[in-house]
C-alpha cells in the first residue's frame, strides 16, 4: 500500500496494477493505493496482524478508513491480482511484466522457505 500522492490522479482505475482507495462513501477523501504489481506471496505462518490501536491516533483513523474500503472491495481486489498474476506469470504480457515483481521466481523462493 502507498498513501495518497497527486500523481494518483492521472492513473486509470482499470489498469490491473494498481487498486486506488478512498473513504468509503467519500470518494474525494482518497487514502492512497494498493500497489498489486507489488505484491509478494507469504506463507500464512508468516502473517501477523497490524495492531492499530498502537498507532498514534491520526494514523489509526487512516488505517481504520483503509480497512473499511479494503474489506468491502475485498473481492474486486482479489480478482485484479488474480489477473495481473495471470498476465504476468502465464501471458508473459511485456508492460505488466515490466511494471510488476517477478511472481514466478517469488513464488519457488516462497516454496524453499522453512
Amino acid at each position: 500500500m502507498t498513501s495518497y500522492k497527486e500523481k494518483q490522479d492521472s492513473l486509470k482505475s482499470g489498469n490491473p496494477t494498481l487498486f486506488k482507495m478512498h473513504e468509503d462513501g467519500v470518494p474525494e477523501n482518497k487514502l492512497g493505493m494498493v500497489q498489486l504489481n507489488n505484491m509478494i506471496p507469504v506463507l500464512d505462518s508468516e502473517i501477523t496482524e497490524l495492531d492499530i490501536e498502537s498507532k498514534e491516533e491520526e494514523y489509526q483513523e487512516l488505517l481504520k478508513k483503509q480497512l473499511i474500503y479494503l474489506k468491502k472491495n475485498k473481492d474486486i481486489i482479489q480478482k485484479k491480482a488474480s489477473k495481473l498474476h495471470y498476465l504476468v506469470v502465464v501471458k508473459k504480457h511485456p508492460f505488466s511484466m515490466k511494471m510488476s515483481c517477478d511472481f514466478d521466481a517469488l513464488e519457488k523462493c516462497m516454496n524453499t522457505f522453512k
